[in-house]
């Protein structure tokens, strides 16, 4: 890429525009000046001043598109700490105290684990304990916000939202995880409590909670599904508020 800062620019135009000046003082007689070496000099001048100022406009286009990858790389790192890394950290900590809950919003996991809560979990569910439901709010809250993040993202969410989204379903299959959102959806934005009635609702026509394809291919429907692209066009003109 050739660099050409504005201020080079700006020196070409005020060359040009002395010159300018200079010649309209000096040459009274238009023929005169048409045969001079100063209209050669002057005419050399403005094209390298439009070139220059072309030049100029496609640096500042490929400066702008290399800060727009930076944000994008910013905020994937963001969400991925958000939405993926912190979340999981979050649920190592939560697993002793309330693994069916755990379990339930990891269904890809539950065959796995289905012979450690016969074993260890009785009657099947997490003790009833203030410690318990705290750590399961906790987590719920975790997971909401991450919702939240997604629909009112900016243009990294935006791009991989499928991906997301795939991981969304899967925690949306919990139906723990649904009594949770009913206690906590009144105090989002309507966007978002529309973004998680229909992660709810579509992760009920998945078969097969074990099967990732099934996540995959629902995830497609909603990426592509009216009602989706309307809710992130009104979540982003409410986060622009």
């Amino acid at each position: 890429m050739i660099l050409v800062t504005p201020l080079v620019v700006i020196v070409v135009f005020t060359i040009a525009v002395i010159i300018a000046a200079i010649a309209t003082y000096r040459y009274k007689n238009h023929q005169e000046y048409q045969g001079s070496r100063m209209h050669v000099f002057a005419s050399a001048l403005g094209t390298c001043a439009i070139l220059l100022t072309v030049i100029l406009y496609f640096n500042l286009v490929q400066i702008h598109n290399r800060q727009s990858n930076l944000e994008y790389h910013k905020e994937m790192v963001e969400l991925d700490r958000n939405i993926v890394t912190d979340l999981h950290n979050e649920m190592k900590k939560a697993a002793k105290f309330i693994p069916i809950f755990i379990t339930s919003i990891n269904p890809l996991e539950s065959k796995k684990c289905k012979q450690y809560i016969i074993d260890n979990c009785k009657e099947g569910k997490d003790e009833d304990t203030p410690v318990n439901a705290v750590w399961k709010r906790s987590i719920a809250y975790c997971i909401f916000n991450a919702w939240q993040d997604a629909i009112m993202g900016g243009i990294a969410i935006k791009k991989n939202c499928r991906t997301y989204i795939i991981r969304f379903l899967q925690m949306a299959n919990s139906d723990q995880l649904k009594e949770e959102w009913e206690k906590d959806k009144i105090a989002r934005p309507e966007p978002v409590r529309k973004f998680g009635d229909m992660l709810f609702r579509r992760s009920k026509e998945i078969e097969d909670s074990t099967d990732p394809l099934e996540y995959n291919r629902i995830a497609g429907e909603i990426v592509k599904c009216p009602k989706y692209c309307k809710l992130q066009k009104s979540a982003g003109k409410l986060s622009l508020r």
